[in-house]
C-alpha cells in the first residue's frame, strides 16, 4: 500500500490507498499482488505527497484500467459480469460497483436481452437488502458503472452473510428472465480495499447449491415422536 499525506485543515494527516485486489474466476488467478510484495522496501515510508483528490484520481485509474482490460476471455454459455465489492467498517458500507456484462445470453425472441443486475445480501429477506442497478435496452455487452451501497454493515455481517449478482432480461409484459447469478463470500474482503472480480455466471439452481454449501445460515435441533393411536375396547 501506499501511504500519501494530504493537508486537511493545516494539519498533516498519513492516508492509506489501499491497492486494487485483483480476482479472476475464469482461471483462478489473483490479478494486481506482486510476487515480491512483502520484500519490496523501495518505496519511501515518507510516501508520495499528494491531496485528497489526487488520491480519488489514483482509484478513479484503477478502475479504469481494469474496464480496459482485455474483453476476449471465457464467459461461458451465460456471459459473464465485471463488478468490485469495498467494505468500510468506519462508515459501516459494503459498497457494490457494477462495471459490466459480457457476452450475456440473448433471451429475446430478437436474440438480444434488457439486461440489469439485481443485489442480494444472504441470508437476509427484506427489501432492504435487494439493490438493483438501470436497465439497458437491447444489449448483451453491457456497460453499467453503477454504484450500489448497503448501509448498517457489521464486522459480523461481513463473517456470515454472501452477496448475490443476478443478471435478469426485463419483459414488459411478462416475468423478468433470469440470464444468470454469482455469489461471492464477504469473508474474504479487506477493510477499505476495492476488491476486483470478473465471475462467470451460472444457472440459478447451481448457485443456489453452491452458496448453500458456503454460508451456513444456521442449525435447527429437533426430535420426533410417533405414537400409534390405541383402540378403546367397548
Amino acid at each position: 500500500r501506499k501511504k500519501t499525506r494530504s493537508r486537511i485543515q493545516g494539519k498533516t494527516k498519513t492516508k492509506t490507498i489501499p491497492k486494487p485486489h485483483y480476482i479472476d474466476a475464469t482461471s483462478d488467478v489473483e490479478v494486481g499482488k506482486d510476487a515480491d510484495e512483502e520484500g519490496d522496501d523501495s518505496m519511501s515510508e515518507e510516501g508520495i505527497p499528494c491531496d485528497e483528490d489526487q488520491v480519488l484520481d489514483i482509484i478513479a485509474l484503477e478502475e479504469i484500467n481494469y474496464q480496459e482490460e482485455e474483453t476476449d476471455f471465457d464467459t461461458g454459455e451465460l456471459g459473464a459480469i465485471k463488478f468490485s465489492l469495498q467494505h468500510d467498517p468506519i462508515e459501516k458500507m459494503l459498497n457494490i460497483k457494477v462495471f459490466s456484462g459480457h457476452k450475456l445470453k440473448p433471451m429475446d425472441v430478437g436474440g438480444t436481452s434488457d439486461p440489469y443486475v439485481k443485489c442480494t445480501l444472504i441470508p437476509g429477506h427484506s427489501k432492504a437488502t435487494k439493490l438493483k442497478t438501470s436497465r439497458k435496452e437491447c444489449d448483451l455487452n453491457p456497460v453499467f458503472n453503477e454504484k450500489l451501497t448497503y448501509h448498517g454493515i457489521f464486522d459480523s455481517d461481513i463473517n456470515t452473510k454472501l452477496v448475490k449478482l443476478a443478471v435478469l432480461d426485463y419483459d414488459r409484459m411478462t416475468k423478468n428472465d433470469m440470464i444468470g447469478v454469482t455469489t461471492v463470500p464477504l469473508a474474504g474482503l479487506i477493510p477499505q480495499q476495492q476488491h476486483f472480480y470478473r465471475e462467470i455466471l451460472k444457472g440459478e439452481q447451481e448457485e443456489t447449491h453452491e452458496s448453500s454449501a458456503v454460508c451456513d445460515r444456521g442449525r435447527i435441533q429437533l426430535s420426533l415422536h410417533y405414537q400409534a393411536n390405541k383402540r378403546t375396547q367397548k
